[in-house]
């Protein structure tokens, strides 16, 4: 388990330097971000807010439904499914067009679609939808459920023009960082009433790295889920900004701000799902922490699952490589078909073969 846990993090390291090292060669605007101190200094009566208060309840969307060919990176890939994606206005509205604009690509079996879905809420600076896609439909369409991914703000279709994906949902702007927290819960919860408008009677929330963060703000918002799952949640913001490798553009210019880590978790306490309660009964809550994580200090995901009494897994693996591992789709698929409604054998065993 150690020799795992050394590899995890050593791969953790070696990747977020090359990634980190890429960005500030091929772009600046990172270190061009910065915080509005008047907006800073309010940021810490957010945190004191309940959840009704700080996420608010957003109105049913009007979703537009565009049916879209299967990307060749899904090859393989719940063959049975077909694919659409979902477009609709943000209730937030950051200023920015393409962001403002929510889109989700939805995979659903034909005569299927009020199944059990899963919303999937991806990673930090996530590019592609078909690369992204293909890991929660992999792990959900044996089980028979559908799959919806949402796009986070200023991902994929929601960057800003001139800037790379995800790049300027983390940054220096630690005001802006919150509104982009309650966007993208907002967003969740938007999907989360349009499913049900649709029919859908059992939804369940995967979120991962940055989106297992969204995914905790929408637990602690939301009560309609019927369960989640949060793998490798970034559940302290603060501490993921001033330990990891990855994010060093932003703590470079945090620090030139004469911001340090005490001040950056205090801004961000509004964002720490550990100060809330979930809105769902917390057993329904699987959190799975990788020991070796070198983004989201494992630490932060302990008290969370702590704090919650939530169901805790560990994988011994660092942040980029557990969730890829069997073991994480093994605890997630397990969880999923004990909370979802149940599929009998021979159904199950057809989507196999398909």
């Amino acid at each position: 388990m150690l020799l795992l846990e050394t590899f995890g993090a050593v791969f953790d390291e070696v990747n977020f330097a090359v990634m980190t090292g890429l960005m500030q060669v091929q772009r600046r605007n990172l270190r061009q971000q910065s915080s509005d101190l008047e907006k800073l200094q309010r940021l810490a009566e957010l945190a004191k807010l309940p959840p009704d208060k700080l996420f608010l309840a957003p109105p049913l969307p009007e979703v537009k439904r565009t049916a879209v060919n299967r990307p060749p990176q899904l090859a393989g890939v719940g063959r049975n499914y077909r694919l659409e994606r979902l477009t609709f206005p943000s209730v937030f509205e950051s200023g920015k067009p393409n962001n403002d604009m929510v889109a989700g690509w939805w995979a659903y079996r034909p005569g299927r679609e009020t199944a059990p879905t899963i919303i999937y809420a991806h990673g930090w600076m996530a590019y592609d939808p078909g690369m992204w896609l293909r890991m929660p439909l992999s792990w959900a369409a044996p089980l028979g459920y559908n799959v919806l991914m949402l796009e986070l703000p200023y991902h994929m279709s929601r960057t800003p023009p001139g800037t790379r994906s995800g790049e300027l949902s983390i940054t220096a702007d630690l005001p802006g960082a919150v509104v982009t927290a309650q966007q993208g819960v907002s967003d969740i919860r938007q999907v989360v009433k349009w499913l049900r408008a649709q029919g859908v009677e059992k939804i369940g929330l995967l979120g991962k790295s940055l989106g297992g963060l969204m995914s905790s703000l929408t637990v602690v918002a939301e009560p309609e889920l019927d369960c989640a799952v949060l793998l490798i949640p970034a559940v302290d913001a603060g501490a993921s900004l001033w330990h990891s490798t990855y994010t060093r553009l932003v703590r470079y210019d945090l620090a030139r701000q004469g911001i340090d880590e005490a001040m950056t978790s205090q801004a961000l306490g509004a964002m720490n799902p550990t100060r809330q309660r979930p809105a769902i009964d917390p057993h329904r809550v699987l959190i799975i922490v990788a020991t070796a994580d070198r983004a989201c200090p494992p630490a932060e995901t302990e008290k969370l699952a702590a704090a919650w009494k939530a169901p805790l897994e560990r994988i011994p693996l660092g942040h980029l490589s557990a969730g890829f591992t069997s073991q994480a789709r093994d605890y997630s698929r397990l969880f999923f078909a004990k909370w979802l409604m149940a599929k009998n054998q021979e159904d199950i065993h057809k989507d196999r073969q398909d």
